[in-house]
């Protein structure tokens, strides 16, 4: 709380720079205290609900304050929970998905920005290579247009979506 207070003083007084830093310390010490807390009280490893509220604080203080540098902050942030949950967990977190590629992708979209644009474009392909990854002979074919590229670098489909999931290995 002393974060979040200390960079509304200096937003107040006119050093943004100064507040918008307090203020994305206060979402990184939110985080620490959700694992630390996590850790104390011995809490289920496999509920990452923790993680998925901080990246919803992100995203909300991301448009709170309408900071690029927040908006960074929260891409990083919904690509720690997203690599938490698909290597620990072995499972995909539809819910950080849906926050980058929906909360952060409209954010973008009403504000556009050439540096916002590249980091969430990296966050939304990071969040599919990670779908890729957990992609089982089971999910292929209805996951198909998510597991394996749909146009190859000459722009012109080689063989029908079943086709490219069934010849991957």
């Amino acid at each position: 709380m002393g974060a979040y207070a200390s960079g509304e003083f200096f937003l107040r007084r006119g050093n943004s720079s100064v507040g918008i830093g307090l203020v994305g310390l206060g979402l990184i010490l939110f985080g620490a205290a959700i694992i630390l807390t996590g850790q104390m009280y011995q809490l289920i490893g496999y509920d990452v609900t923790g993680l998925v509220a901080w990246a919803v604080a992100g995203t909300l203080l991301t448009y709170l304050y309408r900071s690029r540098f927040l908006f960074v902050l929260t891409v990083v942030i919904g690509g720690v929970v997203q690599g938490y949950t698909t290597g620990q967990l072995g499972a995909f977190s539809y819910a950080a998905a849906v926050l980058t590629a929906g909360g952060l992708g409209y954010y973008w979209w009403r504000r556009p920005d050439i540096l916002l644009g590249a980091f969430w474009l990296a966050a939304c392909s990071g969040k599919r290579a990670y779908l890729s990854g957990i992609c089982t002979p089971k999910s292929r074919g209805f996951l198909c247009p998510l597991c394996s590229s749909t146009l190859p670098a000459t722009g012109k489909p080689t063989a029908p979506p079943a086709a490219r999931c069934k010849a991957r290995p």
